[in-house]
């Protein structure tokens, strides 16, 4: 018995477009191999992978230095464990002497001090590609947590988890074929023609797929019959 090809290599994904009525003669390899580039770049925008940094490849804080590379391979940065925190003597200031009977002076004191965290209590911003620590550390040897994003190759894919991704190939290629037909038909050869009328129709079918297929990867349902 023959071994099945994993669909989500190239070989693979145009194996299963060609079971799925992509002829070469509309699409020849090259064509698809190029839609299912494009389709990946796509799916990675909807569901990229998630990555986190080690303790050995965290950002690790140098005194008086604010700007810091991103992690290897990032593509998006999520998230930036950065929080020195502020000193407990600047919160004391605000809460000596306080009456707790006076709710109204209470949350105006803890206003105050959720204005002292969010101004130094740290976080972060992208500047000119690089990851900006703010306030800017005052002490080295920090370990500094990256969630992030990366690409991910064919192979990686899961071929059930991720089964929205085959759906781009397929509906970015009858997309292809459909407009193909639409560009080239209203022709006539003897007995065999060309109805552009055909491609109109195809054009509008896959265009009705891909919105439901990136509805989907976005997490946005809506019912439909």
């Amino acid at each position: 018995m023959a071994t099945a090809t994993n669909p989500f290599t190239e070989a693979g994904l145009i194996q299963t477009l060609r079971g799925d009525g992509i002829r070469a003669v509309d699409l020849d390899d090259d064509a698809l191999l190029v839609i299912i580039a494009d389709s990946l770049f796509e799916y990675l925008f909807y569901r990229p992978k998630l990555a986190i940094t080690t303790s050995s490849t965290c950002l690790t804080t140098v005194a008086d230095q604010p700007n810091y590379a991103k992690p290897t391979g990032a593509l998006i940065i999520v998230d930036v464990c950065w929080n020195p925190g502020i000193s407990a003597d600047v919160e004391n200031l605000f809460l000596q002497e306080l009456d707790t009977r006076d709710s109204t002076l209470l949350m105006l004191q803890y206003d105050e001090i959720s204005k002292l965290h969010r101004m130094f209590g740290g976080s972060w911003k992208i500047l000119n590609d690089e990851i900006w620590l703010m306030p800017t550390p005052v002490t080295a040897d920090t370990k500094v947590a990256v969630i992030y994003t990366t690409g991910r190759s064919l192979e990686e894919l899961d071929m059930i988890a991720d089964r929205r991704f085959y759906d781009l190939c397929k509906y970015r290629s009858m997309l292809a074929v459909g407009e193909k037909k639409l560009v080239g038909g209203g022709w006539r050869a003897g007995a065999y023609n060309i109805s552009e009328a055909v491609g109109r129709e195809s054009v509008k079918h896959a265009n009705k797929k891909l919105e439901e297929t990136r509805l989907l990867l976005a997490q946005s349902y809506s019912g439909r019959t």
